[in-house]
């Protein structure tokens, strides 16, 4: 795991790709780090990406509760001549919320929940 934290002067570094809702660490005149707005960046701040904290991980019955909760389907999606599962996918209606590379059956429902989830605790 890398543990190197990027710091960009502003307007350099990535700022200029994120949301202007996006929040960033800026080092004040006292070198600590505070939240702050992509938007409210000024030419000179010192800023880095906040560090994501690890998502906790879900349980089985988790998952399977959210996916009753929000009506979640799963499709599985075979290759049309060696008919082997190629695609696992996450459906709601008519609308595929994810669609990830059947890997193992194992985990197939996890892999394809799990960043759905993720993206609505993020």
């Amino acid at each position: 795991m890398n543990n190197t934290i990027q710091f960009y002067t502003y307007p350099n570094g990535p700022a200029d790709q994120m949301g202007q809702d996006e929040i960033v660490l800026v080092r004040d005149s006292l070198g600590s780090l505070n939240n702050t707005y992509v938007g409210d960046l000024i030419k000179g701040d010192y800023y880095c990406k906040r560090i994501p904290s690890p998502l906790p991980p879900r349980s089985a019955d988790e998952i399977l509760e959210y996916m009753a909760k929000n009506g979640i389907q799963i499709n599985y999606i075979s290759d049309d001549e060696t008919h082997d599962i190629v695609l696992v996918e996450a459906v709601k209606g008519q609308l595929v919320l994810c669609q990830m590379a059947f890997n193992d059956a194992k985990t197939a429902i996890r892999d394809v929940i799990e960043p759905i989830m993720d993206m609505e605790e993020l």
